[in-house]
């Protein structure tokens, strides 16, 4: 095998198993139609691997896209959550209940109790 591997790095030829590679190397590149016939296939493999790759690329990038509109959403939730129930809690430190309920139905509202809270810390 090490012969056979140093043919492939250098051409020498070393053996008789790389003598007789070497001569149907000659062969094939003496006989016209079958070097042309080696060349198309290199370049159909070429163009293939370069559409693969394109085409694995466009769908790894579908697929992040997806799992990072997930991931936001998630988050998203986690942190709205969050900021609702720190606004709750404001309103309940300061004893105001009906604001608290109306807040939960009235979007308009409570981003309203939002800029008022935010206000509030500012001052602080």
């Amino acid at each position: 095998m090490k012969n056979v591997y140093t043919y492939i790095e250098t051409g020498a030829v070393t053996s008789q198993l790389t003598e007789r590679i070497e001569e149907r190397v000659k062969t094939i590149r003496s006989r016209e139609d079958i070097e042309m016939g080696y060349w198309s296939m290199n370049a159909a493999l070429q163009d293939e691997r370069f559409f693969g790759e394109k085409e694995g690329l466009e769908k790894g990038r579908e697929i992040g896209r997806k799992e990072g509109r997930k991931e936001g959403r998630e988050e998203g939730v986690v942190l709205g959550e969050k900021k609702l129930l720190d606004l709750q809690g404001w309103l309940i430190s300061q004893g105001r209940m009906e604001d608290v309920t109306r807040s939960i139905n009235d979007p308009v509202y409570r981003e309203e109790l939002y800029r008022e809270k935010d206000g509030q810390n500012n001052l602080r």
